[in-house]
């Protein structure tokens, strides 16, 4: 079972920007805009009790008032009016990993991914995707999982037998809380991989 200690120090780090940017302005991204509302399309980590996995990521669609930082994408679902400017509270929607869009995920390359082979006791570092409601904005989850390295695709990484945990934000607690025969992590997510 997976604990604290021990745990690689990977909690969020500061882009060094102090505002956030419209995302019209970056080319090659799946995005429509509809006046104020924007159409992203990403993809996400998944989880599997059993053998019947997909042979690729799925495509998910979210429609809101959309923002990009240098290292996520939050999209409001209900944008929240205030007379305060400073007011940063989200009523309901998701922070997403910017790598996360379906145009940024593919062939995303690993460093030192090369050199591990299949079938390798690994652990993994990687940014999860959060949906949030009435919660000030905050960056994405940090995930670390261990696990078989039982495939590795241009897109994506398949753990057989993965214990996975948040570490970031507090508390620290398993995910899910039953353990999952495998785990698809999007390449674009992992931040850090090893073998163990």
């Amino acid at each position: 079972m997976l604990r604290a200690s021990g745990i690689p120090s990977s909690g969020p780090r500061s882009s060094g920007t102090t505002g956030e940017d419209r995302l019209s302005s970056s080319p090659g991204l799946l995005l429509k805009h509809m006046e104020k509302i924007s159409n992203i399309k990403y993809v996400d980590a998944s989880y599997f009790y059993n053998k019947n996995l997909p042979t690729k990521l799925s495509i998910h669609e979210a429609y809101g008032y959309t923002r990009k930082s240098k290292k996520n994408i939050t999209i409001e679902f209900i944008k929240q009016i205030s007379k305060n400017k400073d007011n940063k509270q989200i009523i309901k929607g998701l922070i997403i990993p910017a790598n996360a869009l379906t145009s940024l995920n593919k062939n995303f390359e690993i460093q030192g991914l090369q050199k591990i082979k299949i079938g390798s006791n690994i652990s993994v570092v990687w940014r999860d995707i959060v949906y949030i409601a009435n919660m000030p904005k905050r960056d994405c989850s940090i995930m670390y999982s261990e696990g078989i390295l039982d495939k590795a695709t241009n897109s994506y990484l398949v753990l057989k037998n993965p214990e996975t945990i948040k570490t970031h934000p507090l508390p620290i607690k398993n995910h899910p809380q039953k353990k999952p025969k495998y785990y698809m992590i999007p390449k674009s997510f992992i931040t850090e991989i090893k073998i163990i």
